[in-house]
């Protein structure tokens, strides 16, 4: 498995193209507890994955902060993102408090369960 952490840093995301060749699951973290941020965070969702080279890639979405008082659930995660209209993606929404590994694990399973169905 190779991995990238790209970052969310603005003038950096015309780079995040040249990892995307090979690509088989792209995994989107968004912070919950930052509503004021969430329709960048769309846009810029729906700008890497419609790339040619990340076409029928997995999409995990981990639905970051789960334990800050405030933050959005995963379910509303998938209707601020619009994740019904996705049609060339697989995907999935998971809850994570990343800074306690919680939701890692089933994201790793998620992926790995779900990429043999696609080669």
């Amino acid at each position: 498995m190779n991995t990238w952490d790209v970052g969310g840093q603005e003038r950096i995301r015309a780079l995040w193209r040249h990892y995307f060749s090979g690509t088989d699951a792209l995994i989107y973290v968004i912070d919950c507890a930052d509503i004021k941020r969430f329709d960048d965070a769309k846009k810029e969702l729906y700008r890497v994955i419609d790339d040619k080279e990340l076409s029928g890639c997995l999409v995990a979405v981990l639905a970051n902060k789960q334990d800050v008082e405030g933050a959005i659930n995963p379910k509303e995660v998938i209707e601020r993102l619009d994740l019904g209209k996705l049609e060339n993606h697989e995907w999935c929404v998971i809850p994570t408090v990343a800074v306690k590994g919680i939701g890692l694990t089933e994201m790793l399973s998620w992926i790995s369960s779900h990429i043999p169905k696609r080669k």
